[in-house]
């Protein structure tokens, strides 16, 4: 082998080791506003106080606002996105499935989550 090629070789094995494994926390993607109807009662009953419209962004973990920490019996994700519920703030904790769409009561089946939700994580359908 001549002494270009092979230092070439050696060149593209060495940068094929520096290159970062793909996983969830490096990927790119684009991440952008959207908005979940969070709700103190089934089926988002009641005045408008009991409801709280949060913004967020798709791919970045969302705290609830403190006046609604375990009260959030009702969830009604804008129609772009799929929602993970956390038990714990900065989306730790306990999970139920993955919420798909609105979802009327938190304490039925499949979710069993009524008055447990703290954070959440929102993604593009």
């Amino acid at each position: 082998m001549k002494p270009t090629a092979a230092i070439l070789s050696l060149a593209f094995a060495i940068s094929g080791l520096a290159a970062p494994a793909p996983d969830a926390h490096n990927s790119l993607f684009a991440r952008e506003p959207s908005n979940v109807l969070l709700c103190k009662n089934t089926d988002c009953a009641g005045p408008n106080a009991d409801q709280f419209d949060l913004g967020i962004n798709t791919g970045i973990c969302s705290n609830v606002p403190a006046n609604f920490l375990g009260t959030i019996s009702a969830i009604a994700p804008n129609g772009i996105l799929n929602c993970s519920l956390f038990a714990g703030a900065d989306c730790t904790g306990a999970s139920p499935p993955v919420v798909t769409g609105r979802v009327n009561d938190l304490g039925a089946a499949p979710y069993n989550f009524n008055d447990r939700t703290a954070s959440l994580l929102c993604n593009r359908k």
